[in-house]
């Protein structure tokens, strides 16, 4: 049996992916596609504007055999946590031959040599990132110029600038740091990149059919606009929920930091915060919108996205301990389910006999389901499902303030068959 997995958010699910799908299927001929997807935060920091249900059903309907949960510390992560949560736990599942995944640069042997670099870290490429980090600019900057500089290529820096190709390098890097005996396939990027903000063609990028959505003005109607890049059922599926429970729009969460910064909380071991971040969140006006607070403590050195990580971390109180235990517990601990097809089935019980962590298909069974792994730290286990499980009530709360709609939570959802 041959399994192949793809990393994603599906936010949403459009021709990009389908073309993805398409190519996996004529490449490597496999018997089961399954996505190890973000839930309702995502890498970025922003909030998905679909659910993670919803969206995990569109995908297993669009042709995924079973969609399963990337935990929230690594959804909302740095790219390296990003990559290591994800690559761990498709490791521990014991039955995944291939990782496929996008790139704007077609180019699997200069990844593998970056991703070598950043692994090792040689001496002289430590000695440039640290001068070009002395000069005050973002971590991610630096890093492509040291290693433009270190490779004598001036054409890295645009490779490493591109977000898909950041990641393609990241999986790399944890494909040979946990030693996996799963394969990677780099599948090339057709047409718009993941920046492209215009709707162009059969194939626009996510982002582009966000901003189209993000209109003021959006309508109803105007979801047709999306009718050729996007599939029918999906098309469908998105129509039935505007205005019930979506789109989601990461500016919703104003109310929530407004509350936690009256509140006043420790928050000097929140992930990814600096110090200098630390004093700006004291320094600010708790009446402020969530733009207003991205300006306030955006900074030369800092991301916007690392300031929208370091909110929704804020939120949740996902601190730097937890990330740190985690780590040390090699990333995964299990696999959580969102959706799959019926006529699939038969790779979830593959998975849940060759794994090393349990697959949850019953959310109440969570904790009984931990006692059959005595090596899984069960302790770092329940404080990541902990993590998990609310950021679902926030999301919830999000959709409940916008359109009054509640949606199940983690233990009374009925999981999506297809």
């Amino acid at each position: 049996m041959k399994t192949v997995a793809i990393i994603a958010e599906y936010n949403p699910f459009h021709n990009g992916h389908s073309y993805q799908f398409s190519e996996i299927r004529e490449n490597l001929n496999p018997d089961y596609i399954i996505s190890l997807m973000g839930g309702n935060f995502l890498q970025r920091g922003h909030a998905a504007m679909w659910s993670k249900y919803k969206r995990a059903k569109i995908a297993c309907q669009n042709g995924i055999d079973a969609v399963l949960e990337l935990p929230f510390p690594y959804a909302t992560g740095s790219a390296r946590d990003f990559a290591m949560g994800a690559v761990s736990i498709l490791n521990k599942l014991g039955s995944i031959d291939y990782i496929a995944f996008g790139a704007e640069t077609f180019n699997i042997t200069l990844f593998t040599h970056i991703a070598d670099i950043l692994g090792n870290e040689p001496e002289e490429f430590k000695v440039l990132l640290k001068q070009l980090l002395s000069e005050g600019i973002s971590y991610p900057a630096a890093r492509q110029r040291a290693l433009a500089q270190y490779l004598k290529d001036d054409t890295i820096t645009e490779v490493m600038s591109l977000p898909n190709n950041i990641l393609a390098i990241e999986y790399l890097r944890a494909l040979k740091a946990t030693n996996s005996k799963i394969a990677p396939v780099l599948i090339k990027r057709t047409a718009n990149n993941y920046h492209d903000e215009t709707i162009t063609g059969e194939i626009s990028s996510a982002t582009a059919i966000r901003k189209l959505i993000k209109q003021p003005d959006f309508n109803y109607d105007m979801y047709d606009n999306l009718s050729e890049n996007i599939s029918d059922v999906t098309l469908d599926t998105l129509k039935k929920l505007h205005g019930v429970s979506a789109p989601v729009f990461t500016y919703d969460l104003a109310p929530f930091i407004q509350q936690c910064l009256l509140l006043e909380t420790p928050n000097d071991n929140i992930c990814d915060l600096t110090k200098e971040m630390q004093n700006k969140l004291g320094k600010l006006e708790p009446a402020s919108s969530y733009d207003e607070i991205i300006s306030f403590l955006k900074s030369k050195e800092i991301t916007s996205s690392r300031i929208s990580r370091v909110l929704i971390h804020l939120l949740l109180n996902y601190t730097e301990k937890d990330r740190d235990t985690f780590a040390s517990g090699e990333y995964g601990y299990y696999a959580n389910l969102l959706a799959f097809r019926e006529a699939s089935s038969e790779i979830l019980k593959c998975m849940a006999s060759a794994g090393e962590i349990p697959v949850i298909t019953k959310k109440a069974d969570f904790h009984s389901s931990l006692l059959k792994y005595s090596h899984i730290d069960s302790i770092a286990a329940k404080r990541m499902w902990e993590l998990d499980t609310k950021a679902t009530r926030l999301y919830n709360c999000m959709v409940y303030n916008r359109y009054g709609t509640r949606l199940p939570n983690d233990f009374n959802v009925n999981l999506p068959i297809v």
